[in-house]
């Protein structure tokens, strides 16, 4: 499973390559942004250590859920900048200046997360049960208001910076 899941971000990684436009285009089309999305968060798990362990021990019983901890520093930029995390179609969480959740994904796979100010975000992350993954949040600047940004970070810097929120 974890060579396949390897396997699959290469391929992405050479397919993107191959077609590769200028990183300061301003003019990148929406399937190019989409994919490269899609490969740096399938690369980003691939590379994370926790993401390829599996627990061989729970096999007969029923999988312990993923924990998805969300959390957004607090920053004097774009502090007044709040909006909604959707997993899907569901809300799962109200992104805010200094906050924290934590969610349990019951299912397997690829997800998709999206947020939307003036402009949609989306992230996706392969869900593996019993595993713990650490999405990063805030705002960029936009237009007229501030727009989504989303990280997938490693364990050990998003307990230490989720920890220090303090809700």
């Amino acid at each position: 499973m974890n060579n396949k899941l390897l396997l699959f971000a290469v391929w992405i990684l050479l397919a993107n390559s191959a077609q590769a436009q200028p990183n300061d285009s301003l003019f990148k089309t929406k399937d190019s942004l989409i994919q490269n999305n899609l490969s740096d968060s399938i690369l980003q798990n691939s590379l994370h250590p926790q993401v390829n362990q599996v627990n061989q021990e729970n096999q007969d019983s029923k999988p312990k859920p993923a924990t998805l901890y969300i959390y957004r520093p607090g920053s004097f930029i774009g502090a007044v900048i709040s909006y909604e995390l959707y997993k899907g179609d569901q809300v799962i969480c109200r992104i805010r200046n200094n906050s924290r959740c934590q969610i349990e994904i019951e299912e397997e796979g690829l997800i998709e997360l999206w947020a939307k100010t003036e402009k949609k975000k989306t992230i996706h992350i392969y869900i593996v049960p019993g595993q713990s993954y650490y999405l990063k949040c805030g705002t960029a600047v936009g237009v007229f208001v501030g727009r989504p940004e989303m990280t997938i970070i490693s364990a050990e810097q998003g307990e230490s910076e989720f920890a220090k929120i303090k809700d």
